[in-house]
């Protein structure tokens, strides 16, 4: 998953593509998955990380749907746990995740977004440490209250 989503992330970079946030994010979500599977800490590239949220950015503002904003929530997720600091976290991103669901009440996107969530969140609950447990739980924890509801 991670080859075959670099490649796609390469390829939209030359592209110049508008959706170069779609490959970058799954790609970024991959690694930091595989990290926290192979119990080491992720890393992520600071100037990747820019490009997809300006991309991101970009598609919220020109032509915003739901991908596109709820994007630039799940990469606020994606950096804090990789940087381990969801706990500082996640109440401003549970209360941005609830405003954008009390827009847009869709429970299929809401179960796409939960999925993608566990995907990453999962395995980081067995290498976080209980303040990080905890918040991950939460996170996790209202996600799935969204999906249902």
């Amino acid at each position: 998953m991670v080859l075959h989503y670099g490649n796609a992330e390469r390829l939209a970079r030359e592209a110049n593509a508008d959706n170069l946030y779609y490959p970058a994010k799954n790609g970024i979500s991959a690694e930091i998955r595989l990290a926290f599977l192979e119990r080491r800490p992720a890393e992520l590239a600071v100037d990747r990380m820019r490009a997809v949220q300006e991309s991101l950015a970009r598609a919220a503002s020109q032509s915003p749907d739901f991908w596109s904003v709820v994007g630039l929530i799940e990469l606020r997720v994606l950096e804090a746990v990789a940087a381990q600091r969801l706990a500082d976290t996640s109440g401003a991103l549970i209360a941005e995740f609830s405003d954008l669901k009390a827009r847009v009440p869709a429970r299929g996107m809401w179960d796409s977004v939960h999925s993608e969530a566990r995907f990453t969140l999962e395995p980081y609950l067995g290498i976080a440490s209980a303040a990080e447990k905890r918040a991950a739980t939460a996170l996790l924890n209202a996600l799935a209250e969204m999906a249902r509801t």
